[in-house]
């Protein structure tokens, strides 16, 4: 999910996956939509469509979403709009998706480094990352469990979990929930926590994190990665178009090649 105040930073997400999928291969680029959840411009469209012309614009259905089940107690007496309340939440259109073997999802606020199509071919139903700093085990080891928190940044599903099923336990999750500080993932951990996943190396969702000195690690993230995550809040500090760190050059290289205004605001 895109929305114009974040164009900066998706549509060079955008433009790196033009630059990192192989020409060939045959994938659908769905971008969730929503007029008031996620709002995206005529011309932002525009300007997706010139930089990936197979995008796919989708309006995400938000008629399950309600003041109530996207309260965020974290932002109490504040006047937060409801794109803040109820865009984590559309994610779980992702599992009404129907008519494909999987389904890969991506969070916005990624840079692609490299091709990860690969994953494509692993014969598990759920494919995701751990939750954590991806210096834990950076690029290496897999594992298959079940009761291990993953990053909702980067998930890949089967058909077989794509189902109205999954759709309709979430929702009873969502309204359920007691905790209105947490969004999505833990929603997401909750259903498929007795389920076997199997556990990709951080390489496909490398989470990095902004210091005082900088992006941390940010050499052995360009080295390794093949999808760097800037998760949480980390995202702002790539507004700064005059930083001459090689994660932030690189960024705003890929920007500007593509004629991508820089406009990122929270």
């Amino acid at each position: 999910m895109i929305s114009d105040n974040v164009i900066g930073l998706g549509a060079t997400f955008i433009a790196s996956l033009r630059e990192t999928l192989p020409q060939d291969i045959q994938i659908d680029l769905i971008l969730f939509t929503h007029p008031t959840a996620v709002p995206l411009s005529q011309t932002n469209r525009t300007l997706i469509s010139h930089i990936f012309p197979q995008v796919i614009f989708h309006e995400a259905d938000a008629s399950f979403l309600t003041e109530e089940n996207t309260r965020l107690d974290k932002f109490v007496g504040r006047d937060v709009a409801v794109s803040t309340k109820q865009a984590p939440f559309l994610k779980f259109n992702l599992f009404k998706l129907q008519g494909y073997d999987g389904v890969l999802w991506l969070d916005s606020d990624m840079l692609a480094i490299r091709n990860f199509t690969e994953i494509f071919r692993l014969p598990h139903d759920i494919c995701v990352v751990r939750s954590g700093n991806s210096m834990d085990d950076a690029h290496f080891g897999v594992a298959v469990e079940k009761k291990a928190k993953f990053n909702a940044g980067t998930m890949l599903y089967r058909s077989s979990v794509l189902t109205q099923d999954t759709f309709s336990k979430l929702l009873v999750l969502l309204n359920d929930r007691t905790n209105f500080i947490l969004r999505d993932q833990p929603l997401l951990n909750a259903l498929f926590r007795q389920q076997m996943k199997f556990f990709l190396p951080h390489a496909y969702n490398w989470k990095l994190t902004y210091t005082e000195t900088g992006w941390a690690d940010e050499d052995l993230a360009l080295k390794c990665a093949k999808i760097i995550h800037f998760q949480g809040s980390n995202k702002w500090h790539l507004a700064d178009s005059a930083s001459s760190s090689p994660l932030a050059r690189r960024f705003h290289e890929l920007r500007t090649r593509y004629d991508i205004p820089l406009i990122l605001n929270p």
